[in-house]
């Protein structure tokens, strides 16, 4: 036998610390993805919470940051597993795989559409009355919230018949907001 070649028990046992080491890699991407869902959860349930208080303006993005990061280094140390030869996923990466595509696609279409109204006030934006007796949008979803925007008019009267009251324009704007009932 030459110097080059390796006895089989040698290769046999660096095999088997190889797959021992991809199986303990496997694991950690588990780990990390489980770890972005948990951070996309918490911050979308930050944000419902957020979207309807009347007097909170913060939104907290920082858990969906901090899951980007997660799900990023579950893809790096799946690559890194790919290249040693283990492509295909655990049975427990596909459920977590499928679960946090269902979270992402729930929360997704739930949050930004309300965001959008809360963000920048325009149709169908429900308005909750702040502290000090002034209104604040958010998401028609909450307790809070008593009336939504159902139009625009150049003047008060030309609201339309629903009309259950209206915010003057504001210094930047040229139009009446109309409120009608939140059922409308």
């Amino acid at each position: 036998m030459s110097d080059d070649a390796q006895d089989p028990k040698d290769w046999e046992q660096n095999a088997l610390e190889v797959a021992a080491i991809t199986l303990h890699v496997r694991h950690r991407v588990q780990r990390q993805l489980l770890f972005g869902l948990t951070w996309w959860s918490a911050s979308a349930i930050a944000m419902y919470l957020a979207l309807s208080s009347p007097d909170s303006s913060l939104y907290w993005y920082g858990g969906a940051i901090g899951a980007f990061f997660h799900w990023y280094r579950a893809i790096r140390l799946f690559q890194v597993t790919s290249q040693a030869g283990f492509s295909a996923l655990m049975p427990q990466h596909v459920v977590t795989l499928i679960a946090t595509a269902i979270v992402i696609a729930f929360s997704t279409t739930k949050i930004l559409p309300e965001y959008s109204r809360v963000d920048s006030p325009t149709m169908g934006t429900c308005w909750a009355e702040t502290n000090d007796g002034s209104f604040s949008p958010v998401a028609c979803w909450s307790k809070e919230a008593l009336v939504k925007t159902i139009g625009f008019a150049s003047n008060s009267d030309s609201c339309p018949i629903k009309t259950v009251g209206y915010f003057d324009p504001s210094p930047f704007e040229s139009r009446y907001s109309c409120l009608g009932d939140l059922q409308d």
